[in-house]
């Protein structure tokens, strides 16, 4: 949920727990400091109940309208480079 499943993400969201831990003086990396590494990261602006680290977060996938996730569903397409070349453009959930 935190990373949409997009690699990129979550090395970004790893990024910051580690960056929020260390300058907490931790050792070890807990949902406090995942939570901080996706608001620091990922979306600045995130109500305290969307952050998928957040105890209360009911862990959706954040693409809804004015959410971080939501431009990737009108342009994520499905298929294969030569597919889009050919001007297959499917996009998921649709024809």
């Amino acid at each position: 949920m935190a990373s949409y499943g997009l690699l990129d993400y979550v090395i970004k969201i790893l990024e910051g727990a580690v960056s929020a831990a260390t300058s907490s003086g931790m050792e070890s990396i807990d949902l406090p400091a995942l939570a901080a590494g996706f608001r620091g990261q990922v979306w600045r602006d995130v109500p305290e109940r969307l952050n998928p680290f957040h105890m209360e977060s009911p862990l959706r996938s954040l693409d809804r309208a004015g959410e971080v996730f939501h431009p990737y569903i009108c342009r994520d397409l499905v298929g294969s480079p030569a597919a889009r070349k050919l001007g297959l453009n499917l996009t998921r959930g649709g024809a």
